[in-house]
């Protein structure tokens, strides 16, 4: 199907699947973190034949990643919320009918 897009080349279907086969585990793993890509990684998975238990694999361990992540994010500044909560105060929603303080 996506040989016949016009602006989609034959060649460049070619070097897309032959990059896939090559880094199709990593790349399904480091697209799991990216959002957006998260949704599209799957279709060229399917297409190119990697297993459904090999991608349910490399997709756990993306996920995994990625919500260590954010909880890593979320856990630093809960050690002191205070800084966090001080920073806060009268800052959001920001007003814009008064000079922010300093």
């Amino acid at each position: 199907m996506l040989g016949r897009l016009p602006w989609v080349s034959g060649d460049a279907l070619w070097r897309a699947e032959e990059w896939f086969r090559g880094y199709g585990e990593p790349m399904v793993t480091v697209t799991r973190m990216i959002p957006g890509m998260r949704a599209l990684i799957s279709f060229p998975a399917g297409a190119l034949g990697m297993g459904a238990v090999k991608f349910g694999v490399y997709t756990a361990i993306g996920s995994a990643l990625w919500d260590a992540a954010l909880m890593g994010w979320g856990y630093a500044p809960a050690a002191d919320w205070s800084v966090v909560s001080a920073a806060a105060q009268g800052s959001w929603p920001p007003r814009w009918d008064r000079p922010p303080s300093a």
